[in-house]
């Protein structure tokens, strides 16, 4: 299988789309396939992390997202890899974007939230919100197939199988990692970081992860004066942070998911509309704990909630529990047997 992937990604827009994109990306190459990105932000951030999930990276003059002229770009760039499969990630690549590539004779897969980047034309849609429903989709092509809740979540590899070794429930947690996404593009990180340095607690340690796309690193280390709390850059191995830590403070994206998958007891920030589902459907499956949107959390009412996950053990254990049994690491496979199964293999 050959599958073309369009997405963008960058500091300002976040890496949402870009990521799980990827995820499938590495899907594909891990079952004899090749993936390719075609993306209009191509900072070296990106570029590295495609790199290193077996993805390459085509280079191309950026075009209005979106537009007739990008749909035209993809379909010129899909026959010239001789790849079947196109899949697009983002809100703005909508209805006409996709009616233009599948008149164009490729296979397209649309990967979308509740609809909005409809309606839809594609042979398949992917919505991995725990939530979703066909009702969301009233406005789609008779020939449009959906794949829809948690078990489609896309996944990096290694999120993909095996078992995690989690820390045991301590009594009262002391070792938090909070993580933002990519990009951070409302630098919750810092405030975070302000809340934890406030809390009394000589016993506290945390792991504040910048990723990839995340300009503020250097910034943030700087002003820090607090041994207790690091920042540490993009890392490779993630696992390992996750295995560490007692609890995580993390943006509603991909890597909820990912804790999920591990047994992370979480509490939840929302930096972007299309991460609220996600925050409301994992919090309602007793997943997490979601906290809200980011620029209606105040700093008091964030410290509680810590103080309050970290005294109970049995309360992260139940959402350690329910993770794991939400998310089981298989997504990204039963999407490429959807993909196989509608043709262009």
């Amino acid at each position: 299988m050959k599958v073309l992937l369009r997405a963008d990604g960058n500091a300002t827009i976040g890496m949402g789309h870009v990521m799980r994109c990827l995820s499938l990306g590495s899907a594909v190459v891990e079952a004899g396939g090749t993936a390719w990105l075609l993306s209009n932000r191509r900072d070296p951030a990106l570029v590295q992390r495609a790199a290193g999930l077996g993805v390459q990276v085509v280079e191309a003059d950026p075009v209005p997202t979106g537009s007739a002229a990008d749909a035209d770009r993809t379909l010129r760039q899909a026959a010239e890899l001789d790849a079947s499969w196109v899949v697009a990630d983002g809100y703005d690549l909508g209805s006409a974007f996709q009616e233009r590539l599948v008149a164009g004779g490729v296979w397209l897969l649309s990967l979308d939230d509740r609809s909005r980047a409809g309606p839809h034309h594609a042979h398949l849609v992917l919505d991995q919100s725990i939530d979703a429903s066909p009702s969301h989709y009233p406005d789609r092509a008779a020939r449009t197939r959906l794949l829809l809740g948690s078990r489609y979540v896309l996944l990096r590899p290694a999120f993909r199988g095996g078992d995690f070794e989690t820390s045991s429930i301590p009594p009262r947690a002391s070792r938090i990692l909070v993580t933002m996404g990519g990009a951070d593009p409302v630098d919750a990180t810092s405030r975070i970081a302000d809340v934890l340095a406030e809390i009394d607690d000589p016993e506290l340690r945390a792991v504040l992860l910048m990723g990839p796309a995340n300009p503020r690193r250097a910034a943030l280390a700087a002003r820090i004066q607090d041994p207790r709390l690091e920042v540490r850059g993009p890392v490779q191995a993630m696992i390992p942070l996750l295995e560490w830590a007692d609890l995580a403070i993390a943006a509603a994206g991909s890597t909820t998911w990912e804790l999920c998958r591990v047994g992370v007891p979480t509490l939840l920030v929302v930096l972007a509309d299309n991460q609220e589902p996600v925050a409301r459907g994992v919090a309602a499956h007793g997943a997490a704990v979601n906290l809200g949107r980011h620029d209606a959390l105040r700093a008091g009412s964030l410290a509680a909630s810590i103080e309050a996950l970290r005294a109970d053990p049995e309360a992260r254990g139940s959402l350690s529990a329910a993770g794991r049994a939400l998310v089981d690491g298989g997504g990204a496979e039963r999407v490429l047997e959807a993909m196989l199964e509608v043709g262009g293999g």
